[in-house]
Order: C-alpha cells, then sequence, then structure tokens
C-alpha cells in the first residue's frame, strides 16, 4: 500500500538521488565527485531549476498537531526559507554540475523517466 509523504520526508530521497546519479555521469566521463554543494549550486548561472514564487509553508501549532497551523514562510523570488532555490530540474542540474555536457531532457512514449534512460545503472 501506498501513504502520501511530502515536505523534507519525500524532497530529500529525491535529491540525494539527483546527486547520486550526477555522480555517476561525472564518474563515467572522468570527473571526481561533487563533494559539498552549497557553494556550487548558489553558483549555477541558470539556478536549480523551476523558482518557485507562490505559496507559503506552514508549521504545527505550539500545542502539537490538533488542526491548528501557525504561518510560516512566503515563496518570493529567489532563495527564500520556505522553497530554498526553488524546485530541482535534473537537466539543470546536470547541465551545471555535471560537467556542461549540454544534455538535454528527452522523454518517450514508454517513459517520462529520462534520468533512467539516461543513465543506466546495470
Amino acid at each position: 500500500s501506498y501513504a502520501p509523504v511530502g515536505g523534507t520526508s519525500g524532497a530529500c530521497p529525491q535529491f540525494a538521488a539527483i546527486v547520486t546519479m550526477i555522480n555517476i555521469y561525472r564518474y563515467q566521463n572522468g570527473l571526481g565527485p561533487l563533494g559539498a554543494l552549497t557553494q556550487a549550486l548558489y553558483q549555477l548561472d541558470n539556478g536549480v531549476g523551476q523558482d518557485v514564487t507562490t505559496g507559503m509553508n506552514y508549521a504545527t501549532s505550539r500545542y502539537g498537531c490538533k488542526g491548528e497551523y501557525l504561518p510560516g514562510f512566503k515563496a518570493t523570488q529567489g532563495w527564500d526559507a520556505a522553497t530554498g532555490l526553488g524546485s530541482p530540474k535534473w537537466s539543470t542540474l546536470l547541465n551545471g554540475l555535471g560537467g556542461g555536457q549540454g544534455y538535454t531532457e528527452q522523454t518517450t512514449e514508454k517513459s517520462t523517466d529520462s534520468a533512467k534512460e539516461f543513465l543506466p545503472l546495470n
């Protein structure tokens, strides 16, 4: 069975997988691993993907999860406390961190998982 997952519980494992695949690509092309990412992410010319500019995150109340939520942070243009640098896009990160090989996302009728088709891990 499936359960909904959101926030950092869903985003962190996905982003870790993207970074792992970029490191595999770098290895396959004779480059070293990325290491600490913070500085590299902030220096990307095209950002990390999609800047999220609307919305807000919420925090549970100080009394626990009783359906009461306190306002959090608003999403704004550029970095913000609600969405950070935005929603990462595979092709943007691969081009920016993977050695600038000019990769563009391609999909097929069978699958929209371009990363899986680009980097067969077998």
